[in-house]
């Protein structure tokens, strides 16, 4: 007869110090450093324009202090003891769920009563598994864990929990009711348990009796952000007045997160307090590494894109009013998808053809139209926009006000790991699609003036043009990147594209501003270098390393940023490239074969 497993285990905290060994581990990331910066000095000509001594100077200041920051980090961090559940909460957050999964394997044997450890193991196996492709044998892994627990010990109520958990992630609800109801025989106030039967109760459309256990996990001081969270979100699914009524009134209501008190809100009619939560949603909690690289982020494509307003440029305080309504902008954003969801009942399902109408014509459309209020704001009641470059920096800025707040939201949310892609991809593609339907509205607009025919139908033409690209480019893109994890470079080669577009808009409205001021030479010199995209790029990796040190320890940051340097090391040094050369367009707009130079005589015609 197979001998029982022991009902208690001696509780094991394991504390693990980094130690001289340990620093071994940061070598790939040294690695990378040199990488980084080798291929800096290797290709001066494609990163920036001038082959400056500056430029060099920079980069090998920068890259003895990545590595001495590496050193000085594991070094001082040493001292400091870091617990396993630390670091496995750290591989989480790394997107590293299989090195999660084995410290929690340890820690759930360790102690086989504890709820927490055995829910931190079932959801880190479901999600390596998932992440492996293996989703389909989580069943045949995890069951017989906890099944053989409760043929020696039917009373354990953990066991009878685990064993519903693992059906309710595998989407067998009537299976994780019966096992949750064994639990409650057993321990009614088990931790989650509670919430677990309101969840499935409430997908099954027993509203008020899932209601009842979200009220009993509550009062039970259990797992109460997520009975909280469950509670108003069947609440306002089922569009439970009273209920929604009373949980403004309890006195948890100071605990819940601006989002789903900006819904409550929204269905109790209250305006004031829904446009005041509405903007409060994208600033939960203070997070001192996402605000500083929301502020590198804002600050270097604001200067970059300014940067081509060489002929007459707007004073500082105008772009940064504009920059600031965008921001604002987000309210209108947040309201225009509460009216779809709450009204229409459209949010991203499953289905392949309703998230791509959803992308495009909730997303796309209402995110758009949001940034460019404040352009079309700023353009009819001053005279700041007189030429179509002001267009595209104005509207752009806008979209670059509206991408910064909602980048604070992204870092908060989900993490610092999300800082690069939001630097080299969301910031920029938000600025470039504002910034081409400004340009577009503004053309419109000239053609408009003239009340001829083929002038009224020009008008519409360009109109059109611009709604529909900003549009639909922002629907897919966003489309791209909820599917498969094999489809986002897609999404990637969307934004070159519509960068491409975008420089050739700016070379044409420098072309126009150029003979409106009759200037012999332009001042190549004055033009943004994509150098500085390193620089930032290069501070916001160290931001990276440091909180996850910092946070979880550098053993976790040594090894799951590696994967995140590697990945994106070519992709910065493609974008700052890329948009050197559609940026100046050097071979095919001012007709210049060498760098170097800093200003071009043009050709006049007589």
């Amino acid at each position: 007869m197979k001998k029982p497993p022991p009902r208690n285990q001696e509780k094991l905290t394991w504390k693990t110090k980094i130690t001289l060994k340990d620093l071994f581990v940061s070598i790939p990331s040294l690695i990378y450093y040199l990488l980084y910066y080798l291929l800096l000095f290797k290709f001066p000509v494609l990163i920036f324009m001038e082959n400056k001594k500056s430029h060099k100077v920079i980069t090998g200041v920068l890259f003895l202090a990545s590595v001495s920051i590496i050193i000085f980090t594991n070094f001082y961090l040493s001292k400091i003891p870091f617990s396993e559940e630390r670091f496995a909460e750290g591989y989480l957050a790394y997107n590293l769920p299989c090195r999660a999964r084995e410290i929690y394997t340890r820690l759930a044997a360790a102690e086989p009563d504890n709820v927490d450890r055995q829910r931190n193991l079932i959801k880190t196996a479901f999600e390596c598994l998932s992440s492996t492709g293996s989703e389909a044998g989580f069943l045949k892994h995890m069951l017989p864990r906890y099944t053989q627990r409760v043929a020696f010990y039917p009373e354990e109520a953990v066991s009878w929990w685990a064993i519903g958990y693992i059906y309710l992630l595998d989407k067998r609800d009537d299976e994780a009711l019966n096992a949750f109801r064994n639990a409650l025989q057993y321990n009614p106030q088990l931790k989650y348990l509670n919430n677990c039967m309101g969840f499935v109760l409430a997908s099954k459309g027993q509203w008020d009796e899932a209601r009842g256990y979200f009220e009993k996990e509550i009062a039970q001081e259990g797992a109460v952000e997520f009975a909280i969270e469950n509670l108003i979100y069947n609440a306002i699914r089922f569009k439970d007045i009273p209920a929604l009524q009373a949980i403004i009134r309890a006195p948890y209501f100071g605990r819940i997160a601006y989002s789903l008190k900006n819904n409550i809100f929204y269905l109790m009619k209250d305006v004031p307090q829904y446009i005041w939560t509405g903007f409060m949603r994208h600033f939960e909690g203070l997070d001192i590494f996402a605000l500083i690289a929301v502020t590198l982020i804002g600050i270097f494509w604001f200067l970059y894109f300014s940067g081509f307003d060489i002929f007459e440029r707007d004073p500082l305080i105008s772009r940064l009013f504009i920059f600031s309504l965008g921001g604002i902008s987000t309210i209108a954003a947040g309201i225009w998808y509460d009216f779809f969801e709450f009204n229409l009942g459209l949010n991203l399902t499953a289905s392949f053809m309703h998230n791509l109408n959803f992308c495009i014509f909730v997303v796309g459309l209402g995110e758009e139209l949001a940034k460019i209020i404040p352009f079309i704001f700023v353009w009819r009641l001053t005279r700041r926009v007189n030429n179509s470059y002001d267009a595209i920096l104005f509207a752009g800025l806008s979209g670059l006000g509206f991408a910064t707040i909602e980048n604070y939201s992204y870092f908060v949310g989900r993490g610092d790991v999300t800082f690069v892609g939001r630097f080299l991809t969301a910031a920029p593609l938000h600025f470039t699609l504002s910034g081409i339907l400004g340009y577009h509205l503004y053309r419109a607009a000239e053609y408009g003036k003239e009340k001829t025919p083929a002038k009224t139908l020009l008008s519409l033409k360009f109109l059109m043009r611009g709604i529909i690209v900003a549009v639909s480019f922002h629907g897919l893109y966003d489309f791209i990147l909820i599917g498969p994890p094999i489809i986002p470079p897609a999404a990637f080669l969307m934004l070159i594209w519509a960068l491409s577009y975008l420089m050739k808009l700016i070379r044409q409205s420098l072309q126009i501003e150029e003979l409106k001021h009759n200037k012999s030479e332009i001042p190549l010199h004055l033009l943004p270098s994509p150098f500085y995209l390193f620089v930032i790029y290069f501070l916001l990796l160290i931001l990276i390393y440091l909180d996850a040190s910092w946070t979880y320890s550098p053993k976790v940051a040594n090894a799951a940023l590696l994967p995140l340097y590697l990945g994106t090391v070519v992709t910065s040094y493609f974008i700052a490239s890329f948009i050197h050369r559609e940026s100046l367009g050097l071979e095919e707009f001012y007709g210049i074969k060498e760098s170097g130079v800093t200003s071009h005589k043009l050709s006049r015609p007589e």
